[in-house]
């Protein structure tokens, strides 16, 4: 006769197995992994615009660092149709605080945006990089900017 431990130690084994079985399904097929944010303040070299995700066109910044400004970063922002739904806009000159996700290759992407010289801040991806705009290149993501010094229960426009 079995003991009824037993049957409690057979059904964890197989939870076990199962639930590692779904991760590493979900890890294959979900979205990307997070992957480590960075923070840097400067100045708009230049504005344009490449293939981004999707092989949807998006506006594009040379950004000059405080403090390495020899050494300019290319960071992806978003569609320029979803930056003129929302407002949105940058120009060479412009003084920016962008916290980006650090790309292995090729141009980082904007997490968040703040544009000191017109006092807005957007947010343009999750933090698990999906973008906030649709297929088209439109804005999806909600109240997209906000003044800067704004936020929940600071009246966001």
């Amino acid at each position: 006769m079995k003991q009824p431990w037993h049957h409690s130690i057979r059904f964890l084994c197989c939870s076990i197995l199962l639930l590692a079985g779904g991760f590493a399904v979900a890890g294959a097929d979900g979205p990307p992994p997070r992957s480590s944010l960075k923070t840097v303040e400067g100045e708009v070299l230049s504005v344009s615009r490449i293939a981004g995700e999707g092989g949807i066109e998006v506006v594009q910044v040379s950004l000059a660092p405080k403090g390495d400004p020899k050494n300019p970063l290319q960071i992806l922002l978003a569609p320029p149709g979803a930056m003129d739904d929302i407002g949105f806009s940058v120009e060479p000159g412009d003084q920016l605080k962008i916290k980006y996700f650090v790309a292995g290759e090729g141009s980082c992407r904007a997490h968040k945006v703040l544009n000191s010289s017109r006092g807005l801040m957007v947010r343009l991806r999750t933090l698990r990089q999906i973008p906030l705009w649709n297929n088209q290149g439109h804005w999806q993501g909600g109240q997209g900017r906000m003044r800067q010094g704004q936020g929940p229960g600071h009246g966001g426009s």
